[in-house]
Parts: structure tokens; C-alpha cells; sequence
């Protein structure tokens, strides 16, 4: 078989342009770190813009007798995002980083400073990816607002926003502010089940009130429209009124325990009870006229056949959207 021969035409080889492996020398409080210069300036503008600075060719971080000292940020954070921009042989190899929760918090604090987006969506992904079982709520929203991580905020929130009954008002005060806490006790009745329901006892039989604002249908989740719907009973002082609430009695609500309060259905990411359409009552007193005579809602899903019953809670889009429509002047600042 003959050898390939080199094309006589062909251009010579380039060698393809590497970064310089530059070495400098930075001083954080008291200790001293050796770093690539290129994984500096090709991370952050900041220290991009610092290197080309008239100081910067003066010997300045050529050695540990005149390192670059940085002030404003602690030795223990720029020692995490060291790990970060030099990772160990282990951590390539398992493509895995080996970081603690204090240190990936620690390099997500100067990669913020320094304008690092790369490192600092890193950390954001590493930090709570799979669930954050020992962070609080509140702490949720502290780190939100200092790393202004969008995500980590409406997470936060929502936490809090759900376990409001068990939350004392003054904690959420101390911690997060008066603001803070008077909006996430504002949330509560639109953004939970618990909230969205009242459990009524009347002299006939106990039932349960909720407002068509957290109905919605039980197949695809969409929004029920009640336009046209009104009580038909022309002995119900709700007469001929369009339907902007209903009640099921609990003895017709699976999920609802009649003498144990109320009892909650999941489903998926949604919390709440399902109803067949013909035990919504007018809430009109002692009225059993059906909120749904026809036993189908409209929703916006074609495809739905508007049969499956009714939805009462909220769901994760419409509490995110509604935490959203909250804060969204705080919120504007943040990204991830």
C-alpha cells in the first residue's frame, strides 16, 4: 500500500494560538495564591481591564514580593473560586466539582463582584442542583438578594408563602423586613390550597367555600371560564348573579374528611382537591343549584373534554406568576 505523500500545493501548518501560561501572583488578606493569568482576564472584564492598566507592567503580581493585593473579599472565598478556575485533575476527570456548600457560596460572592457569568451561573447550578434540603426559606431569600439569583428568590417565596400558618410574623419581620413579610402574608390566600379554602359549618351540613380564582380544570390545569354562568334559583339571593365562588359540601369531596378538617390531594407539582362538576353549589345559603348545570367547563385546551370535574388550588405556574407579579420591582434586578 503506498505511503500518503504531502501535497506540494498544500499550506504549511499553522500552530494553533494557545493561551500564554502566564503566571501571577495575587494577595488576599494575609495569604498569597499563584493563578494563571489567562483564566483571570479570560473570565472576567474586570481583570481583563486591571492587566492593561499602566501599573500592571510595572512588576506588580510577578512574584510573591509584589503580588497584586485585592482588597474587599475574604482569603477562605477567592481560595473557593481558585478550585473553581483551577480545578484538580479528580474533578476533570469525574467532571464533577468537590466544592462544600460554603465554598461554592464563597466563589458565587466574587464571581458576582467581579462580573464572572460564566462562573457564577457554575456556582448557581452547583449549589442547590437536585433540592436544597438543609437551606430555610428565608436563608433562600437572603442569598437571592445578596447574589441576585432569580430562581433562588421565587424558590423562597414560594416556601415561605406556604408555610405561613406555622411562621411566626415577626420572624419574617426580623429577617426580611416589614415589606417583605406583609407581601408573603398577602400571598398566602392566593397561592395555597390551605389559603384558598374556607371550611364552613352551617346547620345542615359542613362545606367548603372557595373563589373561582383558584378553580381550575381538573384534566389540563387551564383556567375555568365562568362568563354566563349564574345561579338559576329564583329563590337564592344570588339569583341570575354570574358565579365568582362555590361550595362542595365535604361529604362530596373526595380528599375532604368531614369531621377532620381538610385533606389534600397532590397532584404532581399541584395541591389541591379534584371535584366531580356537579357537587359545585351556588353559595348562595341553603341554595343546591349547580354552579356547572351542564356538567362541562371552558377551558382553553382544545383538546380537553372539559368532563374530568374542577381543580381547586393553585398551581406552580400560577403561583410563580403570581409571586412574579409581587415583587416584580424587586425582581427586575435579578437574572439565573
Amino acid at each position: 500500500m503506498a505511503s500518503p505523500t504531502p501535497d506540494a500545493q498544500s499550506p504549511e501548518p499553522k500552530a494553533m494560538e494557545e493561551p500564554t501560561w502566564e503566571m501571577v501572583v495575587f494577595q488576599v488578606e494575609d495569604r498569597t495564591f499563584h493563578a494563571f493569568r489567562h483564566t483571570f482576564t479570560g473570565a472576567s472584564d474586570v481583570f481583563e481591564g486591571m492587566f492593561l492598566l499602566p501599573q500592571a507592567n510595572s512588576g506588580e503580581g510577578s512574584s510573591k514580593d509584589r503580588p497584586i493585593i485585592l482588597q474587599g473579599c475574604k482569603k477562605e472565598d477567592f481560595a473557593a473560586l481558585m478550585k473553581v478556575l483551577h480545578p484538580m485533575s479528580e474533578d476533570v476527570t469525574f467532571g464533577a466539582y468537590t466544592l462544600s456548600k460554603e465554598e461554592w457560596i464563597g466563589a458565587l460572592r466574587l464571581a458576582t463582584m467581579w462580573e464572572m457569568a460564566q462562573v457564577r451561573s457554575l456556582c448557581v447550578h452547583n449549589l442547590f442542583d437536585g433540592g436544597n434540603p438543609d437551606i430555610t426559606g428565608v436563608d433562600m431569600v437572603l442569598l437571592a438578594r445578596e447574589f441576585r439569583i432569580r430562581s433562588w428568590f421565587l424558590e423562597g417565596i414560594d416556601t415561605l408563602v406556604s408555610d405561613v400558618p406555622n411562621t411566626p410574623l415577626k420572624n419574617l419581620v426580623d429577617r426580611l423586613g416589614v415589606s417583605t413579610a406583609c407581601m408573603i402574608a398577602d400571598l398566602y390566600p392566593q397561592c395555597t390550597a390551605q389559603g384558598a379554602l374556607n371550611l364552613v359549618h352551617d346547620d345542615v351540613a359542613p362545606y367548603v367555600w372557595f373563589s373561582m380564582d383558584h378553580a381550575r380544570c381538573a384534566q389540563c390545569f387551564g383556567e375555568v371560564n365562568t362568563t354566563g354562568l349564574a345561579c338559576a334559583s329564583a329563590q337564592c339571593p344570588f339569583y341570575n348573579n354570574q358565579h365568582t365562588s362555590g361550595k362542595v359540601f365535604t361529604s362530596q369531596a373526595p380528599g375532604i374528611a368531614q369531621n377532620s378538617g381538610i385533606q389534600f390531594l397532590e397532584h404532581d407539582a399541584e395541591l389541591g382537591f379534584v371535584v366531580p362538576l356537579d357537587a359545585v353549589l351556588c353559595v348562595g345559603p341553603l341554595c343546591r343549584q349547580s354552579v356547572f348545570p351542564y356538567r362541562r367547563i371552558s377551558c382553553p385546551s382544545n383538546s380537553c373534554s372539559g368532563h374530568q370535574g374542577l381543580f381547586v388550588g393553585p398551581t406552580e405556574e400560577s403561583t410563580t406568576s403570581l409571586i412574579e407579579l409581587k415583587f416584580a420591582e424587586e425582581l427586575k434586578d435579578y437574572d439565573l
